[in-house]
């Protein structure tokens, strides 16, 4: 019998965030995203709000198409994303992120607090 056992690597660890890191506190309610083209992305919370360019956003996002998963070096050339990228579609991903389509097809998955850190 093969036996799985998790080893701790404590530098990689401190590369990557857990669900546990970017979860929304227990009892608030999930943010809410929202594309209006003349404003950009707009990222609610109760009674905070933030507003984005769609461009800033998909620049952001850390996928490993965007963004070499073992050097973090971006892969993704700004100067490919026009100005005029949108949204087509966005839905949570658990309680902790959401899940971003844009009209270049691209498929973006932003943790909440990742959210937040790019909007302010």
């Amino acid at each position: 019998r093969w036996a799985c056992r998790m080893v701790r690597q404590p530098a990689l660890a401190a590369r990557y965030a857990t669900v546990q890191d970017t979860m929304p506190p227990r009892g608030s309610s999930l943010p809410s995203l929202s594309f209006d083209p003349t404003v950009g992305v707009q990222l609610r919370d109760g009674d905070r709000v933030g507003v984005i360019s769609g461009k800033q956003l998909r620049c952001a996002c850390q996928c490993a198409v965007c963004v070499d998963e073992i050097s973090r070096a971006p892969l993704l050339d700004p100067n490919t994303i026009p100005d005029s990228i949108g949204v087509v579609d966005s839905r949570p991903q658990g309680n902790y992120a959401v899940q971003v389509t844009w009209t270049d097809k691209h498929s973006s998955i932003y943790p909440f607090r990742r959210l937040w850190e790019i909007v302010e």
